[in-house]
C-alpha cells in the first residue's frame, strides 16, 4: 500500500496534472480578478463544460471492450462510494454535535461531498491518459453516487423542504435527465450490450455497429476533441470561482479551516483506511499483475497450452503447426499463447503473423515482423 502510495506521488503523469490543474485555476483567478472573464463569462463556460465538454467525457469513457468482470467491479465501486458518502456525512454530524443543527448540516455536506465533476474527473482524465476507460467507467458510477447525494439529501437537507410529488419529480429530473447522466446513460448501454448487437468487421476484428469509436471514427472525432476541453476550461472555471471569493475572511472563519483540514488531510486518511478494511477481507484487491509478474493469473493472460490443443482438434487445424507458429510465452510454469494470434487463427484458418498487430510500440514493431 505504502508503495502504491509513493508510485502515485512520484507518477509524473500525476505532478503534471496536478501542475497542469494550478496553471489553469491560476489564469482562471487573475482572469477574473482583472475582470477580463466577468460573470457572464464563467457562466458562458460553465455552460461549455457542463453540457457539452464533461458529457463528451461520460460517452467516450463507454468506448472500449465489455468485460463482465469489470461491470461488477464498477458497480462495487458505486455502491461503496455511496457508502462512503452517507459515513462521511453521519461522523460529521457526530464530531459537530455541539455545532447549531443548520450549520452542523451544511458542515457535514462540505466535509462529505467533493466537487467531483468539475475537479476529480478532469484530473484523473489528465493523469491516467493511458488507460482512460479503466479509470473513467468506475469514475462516472461514482458521478452517479455523487448525484444521488447532491439532489437528494445535500438539497433537502440545505433548502429544509419536505418531500412531495413535485419535489421528488425535480430531483430525479435533475439526477438522471441532464447531459452528463445521460451521455453516460447512452454511452453504459453501449458498453454492456456489444456481445448482443450485430458487429462490423474492422482489420479483421468484429465491433458493436454502435461502438462509433471503431465504426464511425470521424465522427467521434468531434466528441474526442469537445472532452479535451474539459480540464483547462474546469480548472479556469474553479480560479474564477476563487476570484470571486473573499480569501482573506475565508482564513480568518474557523469553520473554513475546519473543512480544509477534513476534506484534505482527515477524510482521505480515513478513506484510505476504510480501502484497507476491504482489501483485508477480500471484498477489493490493490494487487496488480502484469505479464512480468503474472501471480495466480498466469493462466488467463492467454490461452493455457491445454486450450489450444482443445481448439485445435475441435477445428481440426494441426496442433504442432500451430506451436511451431505461435509458441507463447512461459509465466509462472504455465504455457500461454498469444489470445489475439489463437483467435484471428481459428476464426480466420489463415496462419500468420497476428501478434505482430498488437503491438503500439513503434520501435519494436519492425523486428517482429523481421522475426516473424
Amino acid at each position: 500500500m505504502i508503495k502504491i502510495i509513493m508510485d502515485i506521488l512520484t507518477d509524473e503523469n500525476f505532478v503534471g496534472a496536478i501542475f497542469t490543474s494550478l496553471s489553469f485555476i491560476f489564469v482562471g483567478f487573475i482572469l477574473r480578478r482583472k475582470n477580463i472573464i466577468n460573470n457572464n463569462g464563467k457562466e458562458f463556460l460553465t455552460i461549455i463544460v457542463l453540457k457539452i465538454a464533461l458529457p463528451a467525457m461520460a460517452f467516450s469513457a463507454f468506448m472500449t471492450e465489455f468485460n463482465s468482470a469489470h461491470f461488477i467491479d464498477n458497480f462495487l465501486v458505486f455502491i461503496i462510494s455511496l457508502l462512503f458518502y452517507i459515513i462521511f456525512i453521519m461522523m460529521g454530524h457526530l464530531v459537530l454535535f455541539k455545532i447549531d443543527q443548520s450549520k452542523r448540516i451544511v458542515i457535514s455536506i462540505f466535509m462529505a461531498v467533493g466537487q467531483l465533476t468539475f475537479f476529480s474527473i478532469p484530473v484523473l482524465k489528465t493523469i491516467y491518459s493511458d488507460s482512460y476507460s479503466k479509470i473513467m467507467i468506475p469514475a462516472n458510477m461514482m458521478t452517479l453516487s455523487f448525484r444521488l447525494i447532491l439532489y437528494i439529501y445535500c438539497y433537502f437537507a440545505i433548502s429544509k423542504l419536505k418531500f412531495n410529488k413535485e419535489k421528488i419529480k425535480f430531483t430525479l429530473k435533475s439526477i438522471f435527465l441532464n447531459p452528463i447522466m445521460i451521455s453516460m446513460a447512452i454511452g453504459l448501454f453501449i458498453w454492456v450490450t456489444q456481445e448482443i448487437m450485430p458487429k462490423v468487421n474492422i482489420d479483421d476484428e468484429y465491433f458493436s455497429i454502435f461502438r462509433i469509436d471503431k465504426t464511425l471514427p470521424e465522427i467521434y472525432m468531434i466528441i474526442s476533441t469537445a472532452e479535451k476541453l474539459t480540464t483547462p476550461l474546469a480548472m479556469m472555471i474553479i480560479g474564477c470561482i476563487l476570484g470571486e471569493a473573499h480569501i482573506k475572511e475565508a482564513f480568518k472563519d474557523k469553520y473554513s479551516w475546519l473543512i480544509a483540514i477534513a476534506r484534505t488531510i482527515i477524510i482521505p486518511i480515513m478513506t484510505l483506511l476504510f480501502l484497507i478494511v476491504l482489501q483485508m477481507v477480500n471484498i477489493i484487491n490493490f494487487d496488480e499483475y502484469t505479464m512480468l509478474n503474472p501471480g495466480p493469473l498466469a493462466s488467463f493472460i492467454g490461452f493455457t497450452e491445454g486450450e489450444v490443443k482443445g481448439l485445435s482438434n475441435k477445428y481440426n487445424i494441426d496442433f504442432d503447426r500451430i506451436k511451431k507458429w505461435y509458441d507463447g510465452y512461459y509465466l509462472n510454469h504455465q504455457h500461454v499463447y498469444n489470445p489475439k494470434a489463437v483467435v484471428s487463427l481459428f476464426t480466420l484458418g489463415v496462419f500468420q503473423s497476428y501478434w505482430a498487430q498488437t503491438s503500439s510500440y513503434e520501435s519494436i514493431h519492425s523486428l517482429i515482423q523481421m522475426k516473424a
